[in-house]
């Protein structure tokens, strides 16, 4: 089974995806979207999948893609746990740190105990703190989770994070 669901974030972008037995989904959530999303939609969403997921990918630090993970994580209601996080902290562009607030915010819950920040790239690319970028040549990275679903990782390269630092 694999479900994309489209979830209401407004002018920003959730979705949930559902893969695996239908009678035990696992789950993938991709962003979070904007200011009220986490109340309208991840919440009904994440207590009927048992407060857990197999994955979290933040995209980028647009606020519409960002806040509502900020209030997820956040959160001491429902208590989520994820598996493992995907995203590019400003730790992992190359260069200064940058000061972007709620990229720095996000930063701060996730470098909490507990949480597999960017693991599997951790485990590949130790050099790069885990960046989540594909390589310079080669195959595109291929992951598997459990439950069977495979991500072949497309975007972003070294070029790419480079040209998002000034921005």
């Amino acid at each position: 089974m694999l479900k994309l669901n489209v979830l209401p974030a407004g002018h920003g972008d959730c979705l949930w995806i559902d893969y695996g037995d239908p009678a035990t989904p696992n789950a993938v959530i991709i962003d979070g979207g904007a200011v009220g999303t986490y109340k309208r939609a991840l919440i009904p969403r994440i207590k009927a999948g048992g407060n857990r997921a197999e994955l979290l990918v933040i995209t980028h630090l647009d606020g519409d893609h960002i806040t509502g993970v900020l209030d997820l994580l956040g959160s001491d209601q429902n208590k989520f746990n994820a598996k493992e996080i995907w995203f590019n902290g400003f730790r992992h562009l190359p260069s200064e740190i940058l000061g972007y607030e709620q990229a720095d915010r996000l930063t701060d819950i996730l470098v909490g105990p507990g949480i597999n920040w960017n693991g599997i790239f951790h485990k590949m690319y130790p050099a790069d703190e885990g960046r989540i970028a594909i390589p310079d040549s080669g195959d595109l990275p291929c992951l598997k989770l459990a439950g069977g679903l495979s991500l072949t990782l497309l975007s972003p390269g070294l070029p790419q994070l480079v040209a998002l630092r000034p921005a």
